[in-house]
């Protein structure tokens, strides 16, 4: 065979094996991907119900090996009842991440059902390996937040993520009376999520292992009035640690909740860390601690930043971190800061619990808010270690209860010895303090 027609050849196999790699790509992409609008008929205009078009998409998807995607042009979907994501499918929208305002790039989606039961079924239900991606979910017929007194209408879990490797990532909850709850075997995943929920901004109600929570913001997105205001920094809370092995968080933040970070006891409790995870304009306390595990070195916070900011300003409750006697672990802040205006700035009464609260190389300004001597930290009971701590106002610093099962109070810069109140006697330590 001569050179040219072996050349011949070589070039049409070569172009037939490229239309048989682009056919096999073409028709991958057509088993993955699955439309609302143009494959299932949903019209996206805000008044026609679409529930159906989105449910019939989803469980194609579901159904179909290697149907996998779902996707969401934009537009404003009404949703009459609630979504069931199946295993291992993605609900994905038009951009990356819905803006904080009105965009008409977004897909968004609007929530009607149970008004007035809280408990009843999640809008959107993720189930093992599936994940929600790049939706914005808002609620039209939530209060007004001109109404004064503002009362929100309860509303079920927006996302309930009761799968294992369930993902939640690039979304916007604008202002739903609970947000994201995380209830699975593990390694669910949360990253970029903003909004405003109302009561409940993030439970993890239970996790065996991993669960990671990145870059969550709940700020004022849907109203800055003061009637919402006032409410959320009296009855809401941002984030809720329930049950939680191996917890991780970072770069979280929350305005105005009464709760920024509450850790509460459910059959269990959590112990992880927490980098750079802050909230500004509590209403109550930052960081509550009802019970932490002693595993694992308990809770563990670092570069983490934390302003109260009370709405009554009689509240002689509010302050930045309170340990109570349930928190049987560790919990331990390094190179963190308080400010704002509160009364205390920690309270640790952890009784006989064998746990020690430890504050090591961190900021402590602006307590005492109504004048009555408080000390920035107090510990009532249990144990607790300040170390290398700056004290920036002028005031008292550190008491220490007769009842403290041991303190050790070293090396704090802004601490005069008349500024530290020793009641435990031997059990506390007081040395190198710089005034």
């Amino acid at each position: 065979m001569s050179k040219s027609v072996n050349k011949t050849v070589r070039l049409l196999l070569a172009a037939m094996g490229i239309f048989f790699c682009l056919c096999g790509i073409l028709m991958a992409v057509t088993d993955e991907y699955y439309n609302v609008k143009t494959d299932y008929g949903a019209v996206g205009n805000g008044t026609t119900n679409d529930t159906t078009a989105f449910q019939n998409a989803l469980n194609a998807a579901g159904a179909t090996p290697g149907g996998k995607w779902v996707f969401v042009p934009a537009g404003t979907y009404l949703i009459s009842t609630h979504l069931n994501i199946p295993a291992g499918v993605t609900l994905k929208g038009a951009v990356q991440i819905p803006g904080s305002g009105a965009t008409s790039s977004s897909a968004q989606l609007l929530a009607i059902e149970y008004p007035g039961y809280p408990n009843q079924t999640a809008f959107i239900t993720l189930n093992n390996d599936s994940s929600i991606q790049g939706i914005k979910i808002s609620y039209p017929n939530q209060t007004s937040p001109t109404a004064n007194p503002f009362t929100p209408v309860q509303y079920p879990w927006t996302i309930n993520a009761v799968g294992t490797n369930a993902s939640v990532l690039d979304c916007h909850l604008l202002n739903p009376y609970q947000g994201l709850r995380i209830y699975g075997d593990g390694w669910v995943t949360v990253k970029r999520l903003i909004g405003q929920p109302l009561k409940t901004g993030l439970l993890v109600a239970y996790q065996l292992d991993a669960c990671r929570i990145e870059d969550v913001h709940f700020w004022p997105y849907w109203s800055l009035s003061d009637s919402v205001r006032t409410w959320m920094a009296q009855n809401a809370t941002a984030f809720v640690f329930a049950h939680s092995n191996y917890q991780y968080a970072s770069n979280c933040f929350a305005f105005g909740y009464k709760y920024a970070y509450h850790f509460i006891d459910n059959a269990g409790s959590t112990h992880g860390k927490f980098v750079g995870c802050g909230a500004d304009g509590t209403g109550s306390v930052g960081v509550k601690v009802d019970k932490c595990d002693l595993n694992a070195g308990g809770l563990r916070f670092s570069n983490c930043e934390y302003v109260e900011f009370p709405t009554d300003s009689g509240d002689t409750n509010c302050e930045g971190v309170t340990i109570d006697g349930a928190a049987s672990g560790n919990v331990n802040f390094t190179n963190c800061t308080w400010w704002g205006s509160t009364n205390r700035i920690c309270t640790v009464n952890t009784g006989t619990q064998p746990g020690t609260v430890t504050f090591n190389r961190c900021n402590f300004r602006a307590w005492d808010r109504n004048g009555t001597s408080q000390y920035a930290i107090t510990v009532l009971g249990g144990r607790a270690i300040v170390n290398g701590c700056y004290f920036i106002t002028e005031g008292n610093c550190v008491s220490v209860a007769a009842a403290a099962l041991g303190a050790t109070v070293t090396a704090n810069v802004g601490a005069a010895s008349a500024e530290i109140l020793n009641s435990a006697g031997t059990k506390c330590a007081v040395a190198n303090n710089v005034p």
